[in-house]
């Protein structure tokens, strides 16, 4: 596996760089690869495309406003996602709000 720090599309559109904190990883055997910036939180990886199976069964089955807030990637032409999380036995974590106003 590798890793290296890249641009994040969706700290670009509020005219942050934050290249420090966003990374990349590449399993070598398949070339699947996953982002994730720890500065706002997104993250996607190489089957977030525009027609993806993947991308459309993850849609199905998350919530509103993870939909409405996705971001588009024009350099890797990918779809980005603010990030949910697993807590195990006290459950998931989703983004609130609205589209305009979330946490």
């Amino acid at each position: 596996m590798a890793e290296r720090k890249v641009s994040c599309p969706c700290c670009a559109n509020y005219g942050i760089n934050q290249k420090e904190k966003c990374f990349e990883e590449t399993l070598e055997d398949s070339g699947f690869r996953s982002y994730l910036c720890f500065h706002c939180g997104y993250t996607s990886n190489s089957e977030y495309y525009d027609g993806s199976e993947k991308r459309d069964k993850m849609l199905e089955t998350t919530a509103l406003i993870v939909k409405q807030i996705e971001v588009w990637d024009n350099d890797r032409q990918l779809y980005w996602y603010p990030s949910v999380l697993n807590m195990g036995m006290l459950g998931m974590i989703y983004p609130e709000g609205t589209q305009d106003e979330w946490v």
